[in-house]
């Protein structure tokens, strides 16, 4: 789930936990693609769901993409 300013996404990773800082690289399609975007996030909200997954939602702070020169 993907809005302007977050993210929403399922992990099987323990250990996220909110306030918890993050770097997300967004859309990604592989390591090499022109169109992944990455930034600073920060955890607002884990969920235990069923099956042993999290729910986990990323507020997207700031990009980090630099320019290639």
């Amino acid at each position: 789930n993907v809005s302007k300013e977050g993210i929403y996404f399922l992990s099987r990773r323990k250990g996220y936990y909110k306030g918890m800082r993050v770097f997300v690289t967004f859309p990604f399609a592989s390591p090499h693609d022109a169109m992944n975007c990455e930034y600073v996030a920060e955890v607002v909200r884990v969920e235990e769901l069923p099956n042993s997954k999290l729910g986990v939602a990323v507020d997207l702070k700031m990009t980090m993409n630099y320019s290639s020169k």
